[in-house]
Order: structure tokens, then C-alpha cells, then sequence
């Protein structure tokens, strides 16, 4: 959704940009009734496309604000930032269904370094004992094979054994 609430250029900037210079007639027609209309991409459709339908209207206003050359000329309009437009791409990412689980976490993890959201750093895993002896465990002692009858509390340790 496009917020036109927000400091844009002036007309007179706008309509000397070479962004908007670039437009096709139709093309200007639908961005500046967008403009006028405060982001009805529906209005701006069916007036700059002569569309009646207005189901046809609304999924062809999606498509035209996905053209490279409409999206930058309306990001000049709004004044958008490299940070604006870098956050909007990784969310296309994030949002994208196709893209790999992997990539999508790298790009939430870079939306949320760019925006200076701190995240905790991983606990260290604990050391874990070298071994934890039950009775009833059968080990070899001295190279004879024994069954533990006595571990010490902590389980480090088989304290005695009966042997096999």
C-alpha cells in the first residue's frame, strides 16, 4: 500500500524528473491519477487503461506498479531513501514464498541490522562431562570388561564394577 501522506516532491519537480520523462503517455496518466487519487490504484487504472472492469482494473494496477520505471518514478515522487528502498526489497524477499527458507532468514537478519534492532547473542553451550557412567554399564577397566555396580554422585565416575 502507498502512502501519499508523506513529504513528496512538487509537481513542477516531479514532471521535470527524467524518471517521469520517462513514462509512457498511458504510463503518466496512471501514476499521476495515483498521485491525485492518494494511491487508488484501482482509480488509476481503469482511467489511464479505460478499464470497466474493475477486478481487471485492480490485478493490472499491481502489474504496473511492479514496472521498474513506474516504481522509480513514484519512489522519486515520495522521496524515498536508499534505506527506504533496501528495507522494501528485503521484505519482497522475506514475504516471497519461492525464495529458500535460508535466504529468507538472512534477509529478516540484514532488515533488522539496517534498522539497528540489537538481536541477543547465542548462549555458549555448556561444556558437556566427558561421560556420564550409569549402573549397570558395562566398560573396560585395564582391559578387562566389567559391569558398573557403584558410580560416584556426580556420574564422572564408575567407582566399582563386577567383572563380566
Amino acid at each position: 500500500m502507498l502512502n501519499f501522506n508523506r513529504p513528496h516532491l512538487t509537481q513542477e519537480e516531479f514532471h521535470g524528473s527524467a524518471e517521469w520523462k520517462r513514462l509512457s503517455e498511458q504510463r503518466k496518466l496512471f501514476v499521476q491519477t495515483l498521485i491525485d487519487s492518494d494511491g487508488d490504484q484501482t482509480f488509476a487504472a481503469s482511467t489511464a487503461y479505460s478499464m470497466t472492469d474493475d477486478e481487471c482494473a485492480r490485478k493490472s494496477s499491481y502489474a504496473l506498479l511492479r514496472l521498474p520505471a513506474v516504481k522509480a518514478a513514484i519512489d522519486l515522487y515520495l522521496k524515498k531513501d536508499q534505506k527506504e528502498l533496501l528495507v522494501e526489497q528485503l521484505d519482497r524477499i522475506i514475504n516471497s514464498k519461492g525464495i529458500p527458507a535460508a535466504t529468507r532468514l538472512r534477509a529478516i537478519e540484514s532488515k533488522m541490522e539496517l534498522l539497528g534492532v540489537k538481536t541477543p547473542a547465542p548462549e555458549p553451550e555448556a561444556a558437556k562431562p566427558a561421560h556420564i557412567f550409569n549402573v549397570g554399564d558395562i566398560v573396560t577397566v585395564g582391559g578387562r570388561r566389567v559391569r558398573v555396580t557403584v558410580v560416584s554422585p556426580d556420574g564422572l565416575k564408575a567407582l566399582e564394577g563386577d567383572p563380566i
